[in-house]
C-alpha cells in the first residue's frame, strides 16, 4: 500500500512539475524568409495573392497528396480561405485566410490549425520592387503555442521546421514566376 501512495506521489509531481515549467517557458515563435526574384512585383503579388496558387508553391501542400483541399471566398480578396483535411498527423485539418490586403505589396493571413493540436499563427508575404523585372519576396510567420503545449518549444526547434518550409516553398515559387 505504501508503494502505490509513494507512486501516486510521484506521478502527481511530475504531472505539476510539467504544468509549472511550461508556465515559464516562452509559448511565441517568429521565423522569416526571403528570395529575389526575376520578375516585375505586381505580377508575383498578384499570383501570392490568389490562395489557389499556394498548392503550387507551399511545402506544406506536398506532404499528403490524398489531402483534401477546398476554398472559400472570392480569390484574392480579404476572407478568401483555403481549408484542409488530412489523415497525416504532421498536416491535421486547418485553414488560411487573407485578413488584410495592401495591393501591391503585402497580404496578411490568419493560419487556423485544428488539428492535430489547435494553434493559430498570422502570417505575411510581402512583395519589394528592386528593380523593374526583379522582385523581393518576404513570407513570414508569427505564432504561439499555447499553454501547456508550449512546453515543446524546449525539444523541438519549431521555427527551424517552419524556416525550412518555408525555404522550400520560395525555392517552389522562384520558377513558377520566372517563366510568367
Amino acid at each position: 500500500m505504501k508503494f502505490f501512495v509513494k507512486l501516486i506521489v510521484v506521478l502527481a509531481t511530475i504531472v505539476a512539475l510539467f504544468f509549472v515549467v511550461a508556465l515559464f517557458v516562452d509559448d511565441s515563435f517568429k521565423v522569416e524568409k526571403s528570395k529575389t526574384i526575376q520578375v516585375n512585383h505586381q505580377v508575383a503579388f498578384d499570383y501570392i495573392s490568389n490562395l489557389k496558387n499556394q498548392k503550387d508553391f507551399g511545402a506544406w501542400f506536398d506532404l499528403d497528396p490524398k489531402m483534401k483541399i477546398w476554398y472559400e471566398g472570392n480569390p484574392g480578396e480579404v476572407g478568401s480561405k483555403v481549408c484542409w483535411k488530412s489523415k497525416n498527423k504532421e498536416i491535421g485539418r486547418g485553414e488560411e485566410e487573407i485578413i488584410r490586403i495592401q495591393d501591391g505589396k503585402r497580404i496578411d493571413f490568419k493560419l487556423r490549425i485544428f488539428e492535430p493540436e489547435p494553434m493559430e499563427a498570422e502570417l505575411y508575404m510581402e512583395t519589394k520592387p528592386l528593380k523593374e523585372e526583379t522582385t523581393k519576396i518576404i513570407w513570414a510567420l508569427n505564432g504561439e503555442i499555447s499553454y501547456p503545449w508550449n512546453i515543446i518549444l524546449l525539444f523541438n526547434d519549431v521555427s527551424a521546421e517552419i524556416v525550412d518550409d518555408l525555404e522550400k516553398g520560395l525555392e517552389n515559387l522562384k520558377p513558377i514566376l520566372e517563366k510568367r
